[in-house]
């Protein structure tokens, strides 16, 4: 019982704090089961104070903007797209006119003009001599406008920067440089441009390059096969024949390897089964095969008309 006189004690000033007046604390310090918290007003909280109608809310995104503002953001756009081509025309020199369209294509794409910007880079890279980001340039302008009046010109232009990028390989710098980069332009002038003046150009510049190497004979092949196949009046045809004649001829391996050769397309898997195998094509001597390509060689049109 000695421990009454405390709780009575602690009682006592319990009930007589209960009618003391505290003041009221803002809403997020208030305990569990207070009234209604009170919302503070933080002057300047948002911008504009709270007082302009498009300023977000908590959890909220701003509203779009109006078909106003977006007639003036792009007009406003559009101004400077045709300030920027001013100026472009008004340079001096190849890389200056090329710099400033890049710009316009680059940050202007919805301008009128891009497309053309695009090209224009294209055409002054090229004669900067500036070969692969000539190729690039043309690249995306087919990108952006594949039906244009510029096709002709992007072809050759594309095909002949590729030759020159092949053909200026070398140099202190030539350890870092390879010809990936103008083979596929190459590649790209034959696929985009099947019905152009360039693409059986580009299939004989092909084979032509990795006939030098005698790892790649096989992919030579290939290239003059295509030409000979997809272009059969080309005035390359004459060339392609011999081309592969030479291929096939550098190819064999002696007589011990004969027959192992195939004329099939490489690409093709080989049949595990025998009774399959046996429909993927005679095996046959590659200076067999080169003898008949000679034959259809020495019997192309083109001698007749070289005769006359």
């Amino acid at each position: 019982m000695r421990f009454a006189p405390v709780f009575l004690i602690l009682g006592l000033l319990g009930a007589g704090c209960s009618n003391v007046q505290t003041p009221e604390m803002p809403g997020f310090l208030k305990p569990t089961g207070s009234t209604t918290a009170r919302q503070l007003d933080v002057p300047g909280q948002y911008a504009g104070s709270g007082s302009s109608p498009h300023t977000p809310k908590n959890g909220e995104a701003p509203p779009p903007p109006s078909e106003d503002e977006l007639r003036r953001t792009f007009e406003a756009r559009a101004r400077q797209a045709d300030a920027l081509w001013q100026r472009a025309e008004a340079a001096r020199g190849d890389e200056a006119k090329a710099d400033i369209y890049e710009d316009i294509a680059d940050d202007y794409p919805e301008y009128e003009r891009a497309a053309e910007a695009r090209y224009r880079e294209g055409v002054h890279r090229y004669g900067e001599r500036e070969w692969m980001d000539s190729i690039q340039a043309f690249q995306s302008y087919m990108e952006v406008a594949p039906v244009n009046p510029n096709v002709p010109e992007v072809e050759e232009k594309i095909y002949r920067a590729a030759l020159a990028r092949l053909a200026a390989k070398g140099g202190i710098f030539a350890i870092f440089q390879t010809d990936d980069e103008a083979l596929d332009a190459l590649r790209y002038v034959a696929l985009t441009f099947p019905a152009g003046r360039y693409a059986d150009d580009a299939l004989l510049t092909l084979g032509r390059y990795y006939q030098k190497d005698p790892e790649e004979l096989q992919r030579a092949m290939l290239y003059f096969k295509e030409l000979l196949i997809r272009y059969p009046n080309s005035e390359w045809s004459f060339e392609a024949r011999r081309a592969l004649g030479d291929t096939y001829a550098l190819r064999d391996q002696g007589t011990p390897y004969h027959a192992g050769f195939v004329d099939r397309d490489p690409r093709e898997e080989v049949p595990d089964d025998e009774r399959a195998l046996a429909h993927a094509g005679p095996v046959r001597s590659g200076l067999v095969m080169a003898t008949e390509e000679y034959d259809k060689y020495l019997t192309h049109p083109a001698w007749d008309r070289a005769e006359s």
